[in-house]
């Protein structure tokens, strides 16, 4: 198994000043906006990412980081969630 890449994951309740920040302030450009998630990607340097989720109260899972990585040939998106007693991992994708 190979790491493609590492992209934190930031909670939001105010997504689109959370836009505003990355894009106009920072220069991020918007990679994919799902309406519940978008990343921004550096335009100098397209392995800096990260990604604002939106956080409601209602979901009881939201990732602090997520982990791409390769593994026989089958790309998957792992989620991991910070706990007092370390981490929880889901599979995204």
């Amino acid at each position: 198994m190979s790491v493609r890449r590492v992209v934190p994951d930031i909670k939001s309740q105010h997504l689109a000043d959370s836009r505003t920040f990355y894009v106009d302030f920072l220069g991020f450009e918007l990679a994919m906006d799902m309406g519940f998630i978008m990343t921004f990607v550096s335009p100098s340097n397209p392995t800096a990412q990260i990604s604002v989720l939106r956080d409601d109260g209602q979901s009881t899972v939201l990732p602090d980081v997520s982990v791409e990585v390769v593994d026989s040939a089958t790309p998957a998106n792992i989620g991991l969630q910070s706990t007092a007693a370390g981490a929880i991992m889901s599979r995204c994708g």
